[in-house]
């Protein structure tokens, strides 16, 4: 993994993508899981937002990567972005092309949702953020304003992936509300898209409408 670099503040999303020798910081583990432990001592190192790229390989020495990996960083396809954001989230995009995929499906009852996986031949569907559009960010701005809570966003609006909203309730505590992805939009209920959690109270709601997050985190008790 490497430590990427936003070097273009008109697109404060781009992150350019150094190789591990031309890199600020990069750091080779055994595990997925194990690059968070990391992320978390390069926030501390480099800013609470930053933005890393990490690579699978076999290689058993930080020193000794394949060459032509690292020659050929900055072209590589199987890459995963990581995304610090405040508050200790992490956004997760995978880019790579995989071409058999577990096929994912949701089953509705009465009662949780059922989802199940099923190996299948072909690509898997990739969440979209489509559904977040400029009208529906702007009612979700009204609704936050309606309901008195001061908010802002991270300027990502035409980046719904990356889009975060801060809000700050009556008790001093910090929300983060986000799109859901596509997968998790009822048809029946195409204006629930906003899905809002608070680590003071270690809860993450369902996916509401504007309305109903902004509702919801105005009468969250003490």
């Amino acid at each position: 993994m490497t430590l990427g670099e936003r070097s273009r503040p008109d697109h404060p999303c781009f992150a350019a993508i150094p190789a591990p020798h031309q890199a600020r910081a990069w750091a080779l583990v055994d595990d997925f899981d194990h690059l968070f432990p990391v992320l978390r001592e390069w926030r501390q190192a480099y800013g609470d937002e930053l933005t890393a790229w990490a690579v699978q390989v076999e290689a058993d020495d930080v020193t000794a990567l394949p060459a032509q990996l690292t020659s050929r960083w900055e072209e590589e396809d199987n890459l995963i972005r990581l995304d610090t954001e405040r508050g200790g989230y992490v956004r997760v995009a995978d880019y790579r092309d995989t071409p058999a995929r577990a096929g994912i499906s949701a089953r509705i009852t009465a009662g949780p949702s059922v989802w199940t996986t099923a190996e299948r031949e072909g690509s898997c569907p990739v969440a979209t953020f489509t559904h977040a559009t400029p009208e529906r960010c702007a009612q979700l701005h009204r609704a936050l304003s309606a309901a008195g809570l001061s908010w802002s966003d991270n300027g990502q609006c035409h980046y719904p992936q990356f889009l975060t909203y801060t809000v700050t309730d009556s008790h001093g505590r910090t929300w983060r509300i986000s799109p859901a992805t596509n997968f998790q939009i009822s048809p029946s209920s195409p204006g629930q898209i906003w899905q809002a959690s608070c680590p003071a109270l270690m809860t993450t709601t369902p996916v509401l409408s504007a309305r109903q997050v902004a509702e919801h985190i105005k009468d969250a008790p003490a």
